[in-house]
């Protein structure tokens, strides 16, 4: 082989050095690339704040300076540690149909103020559940919980009652603040209200998630709904949005809203609603079909069996969680008003729920005939302007459950089972 000439040796020598250089600036451009994203990111973060927050900013200065301060009409978001409402606060809620007022305790739970440990004469009971069980559009003294102590210490029976409860929620929530509200209070028992669209609302959740749920906020979260429960710019927002739902949902006859008296100066707060049920279920048939009405059928769908079957998870867990902390636990069913009203709906779901507690040797109270047995000279709920109880359908519900608590023996005069006073 020959050798190779110097010219040819020169020019291997040349292009090594070339490449030795190349690779030297390739890899020194690494970091100065690196440094460019780094800047482009920061410029992009830079204008989006500028462009998007800046101004919220200044447009929630300009509302404030001509509307005033927040009004707390978002108070609702601020939530305690243990997500129900802000401790030992004073909210005042107009975001529905009637206007309401939530007092909370220390604890965050909407009522009056009780010790962690129950003194030993006295029973503790704690409701868990969503808006029947919180008290939508009335205020606390016209919640069932507050109905149901009342009606028990006028029996003569010694029990607390405390609402662990909260509007929008199913069991996933019910279930985390069983754990870790109702637990720690020591209650003897524990009451869980089910309605018609605790199943709808269980969409998009796998069964890890409902089992595991949890109330507390991440660090995130809590700052965002803060932030919004404190904007004037977020109420007004709200606002708007409130109206243009209840435009979106088909509304009474004129005759029928006149019948309907949801004024909270009125002296008969107790009669607010319409006597004309049958066009009452109309009107839930139109709002709440796509919700409740995937569970008023003679036979489930394959997908709402599956969210039923999640809900059934959830119950279990819920049931066990109560055993191991030695306290009874009784499941309500609260039927839906076409379930009080129209015999022709059909009653599937609270039939596959009662299966269900028989099975697992759960404590079912069904209200539907007791709520089928109302008079028809007086409404319940505040129908057609809104599908939860009135005062007095609340004050019903306290006392039909109070009657099953007490005929299943799962109340007693007093927690050492001697009678006592019914003061504490």
């Amino acid at each position: 082989m020959a050798e190779p000439s110097d010219d040819q040796f020169r020019q291997s020598e040349s292009e090594r050095q070339i490449l030795s250089q190349t690779d030297l600036l390739s890899s020194d451009s690494i970091p100065q690339r690196n440094l460019t994203v780094k800047r482009q990111a920061l410029f992009w973060l830079i204008y989006i704040v500028g462009c998007v927050f800046l101004p919220i900013l200044v447009l929630e200065i300009l509302l404030r300076a001509t509307l005033g301060p927040p009004t707390g009409a978002l108070s609702f978001l601020l939530s305690s540690k243990a997500g129900l409402y802000p401790p030992k606060s004073e909210i005042h809620l107009s975001f529905g149909p009637i206007p309401y007022t939530v007092v909370s305790n220390s604890f965050g739970i909407r009522g009056p103020e009780f010790s962690i440990t129950p003194p030993r004469s006295i029973q503790r009971i704690a409701c868990i559940g969503d808006s029947i069980t919180d008290g939508f559009f009335v205020n606390n003294e016209e919640t069932y919980p507050r109905f149901l102590e009342k009606y028990l210490r006028s029996l003569g029976y010694s029990c607390e009652v405390i609402s662990v409860a909260k509007g929008g929620c199913s069991i996933d929530l019910e279930l985390a603040r069983l754990r870790e509200i109702a637990v720690p209070l020591k209650p003897s028992l524990v009451i869980l209200v089910f309605v018609s669209n605790d199943i709808y609302e269980l969409r998009g959740k796998s069964r890890d998630e409902i089992i595991n749920s949890r109330i507390k906020l991440g660090g995130w979260e809590s700052l965002m709904k803060s932030a919004l429960a404190r904007s004037k710019l977020a109420e007004l927002l709200f606002e708007k949005y409130v109206s243009y739902a209840k435009f979106r949902i088909p509304h009474p006859s004129r005759n029928q809203a006149e019948q309907v008296n949801v004024n909270r100066g009125s002296d008969d707060t107790q009669t607010s609603g319409s006597l004309n049920f049958l066009e009452n279920v109309r009107i839930f048939w139109q709002r709440y079909s796509e919700k409740d009405g995937i569970v008023h059928v003679d036979r489930l769908s394959s997908s709402t069996q599956a969210l039923l079957n999640l809900y059934f998870d959830g119950l279990q867990e819920f049931a066990r969680v109560c055993h191991d902390n030695k306290i009874e636990f009784c499941f309500v069913y609260y039927p839906s008003y076409p379930q009080v009203y129209d015999r022709k709906t059909p009653m599937t779901i609270r039939d596959l729920l009662q299966e269900f507690c028989a099975k697992h040797h759960i404590r079912f109270i069904d209200l539907t005939e007791a709520y089928r047995r109302r008079p028809t000279d007086r409404p319940f709920e505040y129908a057609p302007i809104d599908f939860h109880p009135n005062p007095r359908g609340n004050e019903f519900l306290a006392q039909a459950i109070a009657n099953e608590l007490i005929k299943k023996e799962l109340i007693r005069k007093s927690a050492d089972g001697n009678d006592s006073d019914t003061t504490h």
